[in-house]
């Protein structure tokens, strides 16, 4: 019997490196007494001070014990799923377009990921191109890499509060330009656009006719004296694929349901709605028992649920950014919702740190602190950290950080 030969992977499993994975399995080299303290982690429930709603909970329990709900879905998701979505986005962040958020509209999806997934692949071929902020989500370069669609990155301006440099996204445009794609509020930056950046923003859509994939996961969560505007609340003939989900702003990453909400009020994108839908037999549809408890969920979790976690992500997020604006070598602006900081480094200002990547690396074996280094986001010179970590956590990070950039500066 002749050997076996070396069985190779596919050039597709190949291009499927996610960069965040290697934070997780780096070693750090810091001292025995001090604890390791990840700022890396995107993961709202990693501790326990961040939960699930009560009423999400009680809700998936009922679809349990009612056992009505183990059969495979339809495609773009159980109708009464489909409907809660759109009357949740209506209510809540579709403002006076509340009437164009329509259940038939409405793709529920395996998590936000797959509903970039789903829309990336509805709109692109091979060889398309698709406009992504800078610094971005990794996951946007990973999904567009595995597709072999180009991602072109336009710059968020970091001297302010990372708005669009329109004219630079303008400039990336060319006739293989598929979409628009922002974050809002972002990871990594942790800003929040403002109801006019946005309204610039659509009218660049306008003028060069280009759909806008808003990714709005993070829809709501905003500090005191923020508010959010999403892209459903603009009259516009722009069609807009809004990407949410219960990850974040509900605390369940791993209940994995997101949905696309299509707004498209002059029907130029029902060719894509219907590749969309067909692109749900990848899957067959997320959970059903999760997609059963969606309109209690999204109807019945209080307001102060909501106001009890921001007010938490605040103070950490307050707490962060105080200290590092007092640390040698480091700036932020304020943020302004969402769940991070993106943190700018210096290196002239240190005797032995060249690059963000360098930064890093020794924080993570001086302190045991691991943060994101900002090539991960396509932004060198930048660090992100997380504040959805309890408070604690985040005072003894403060002083870490703080100490090490003492040590690491360079004396004038």
């Amino acid at each position: 019997m002749a050997s076996w030969k070396v069985l190779e992977p596919s050039t597709m499993s190949s291009r499927a490196v996610n960069k965040l994975e290697s934070l997780s399995t780096r070693k750090s080299k810091a001292p025995a007494d001090k604890s390791q303290l990840k700022l890396s982690i995107g993961d709202p429930t990693h501790d326990g001070n961040l939960v699930a709603p009560t009423a999400a909970v009680d809700a998936l329990v009922r679809c349990v014990e009612g056992n009505q709900h183990n059969k495979y879905p339809p495609m773009a998701g159980l109708p009464e799923a489909r409907r809660a979505v759109a009357e949740y986005w209506g209510a809540n962040f579709a403002e006076q377009q509340a009437a164009h958020c329509e259940a038939d509209n409405v793709l529920i999806t395996c998590g936000v990921s797959h509903a970039l997934v789903t829309v990336l692949t509805a709109l692109c071929d091979e060889g398309d191109n698709v406009l992504i902020p800078m610094p971005c989500f990794p996951f946007y370069d990973f999904m567009s890499d595995l597709h072999e669609v180009e991602a072109r990155h336009y710059l968020c301006k970091g001297d302010g509060n990372w708005d669009i440099d329109l004219d630079h996204l303008r400039s990336l445009v060319d006739d293989k330009t598929k979409a628009i794609l922002i974050n809002n509020p972002s990871n990594p930056c942790g800003s929040n656009f403002s109801r006019q950046h946005l309204a610039d923003l659509i009218r660049v859509c306008e003028e060069l006719h280009l759909p806008l994939i808003a990714d709005e996961v993070y829809a709501g969560l905003v500090f005191s004296g923020e508010t959010f505007t999403s892209v459903a609340a603009f009259d516009t003939h722009v069609p807009r694929f809004i990407l949410g989900g219960l990850s974040k702003v509900f605390v369940v990453p791993g209940w994995r349901l997101g949905w696309v909400l299509l707004m498209d009020t002059h029907d130029h994108a029902k060719g894509v709605l219907r590749g969309m839908q067909n692109l749900g037999a990848v899957t067959l549809g997320p959970c059903t028992l999760v997609q059963g408890a969606l309109p209690a969920i999204l109807s019945q979790t209080p307001a102060s649920y909501f106001a009890r976690n921001v007010e938490e992500l605040r103070d950490n997020a307050v707490c962060l950014a105080d200290a590092i604006q007092h640390s040698h070598g480091l700036a932020c602006a304020m943020p302004q919702g969402a769940m991070f900081i993106m943190v700018k480094v210096n290196t002239d200002l240190f005797k032995d740190i060249k690059d963000d990547f360098e930064f890093y690396e020794k924080l993570e074996d001086e302190e045991n602190v691991q943060v994101v280094p900002g090539e991960f986001f396509h932004m060198h010179g930048c660090f992100r950290v997380v504040v959805s970590r309890p408070k604690k956590i985040a005072v003894e990070v403060a002083a870490r950080i703080h100490n090490f950039c003492e040590r690491h500066k360079k004396v004038q």
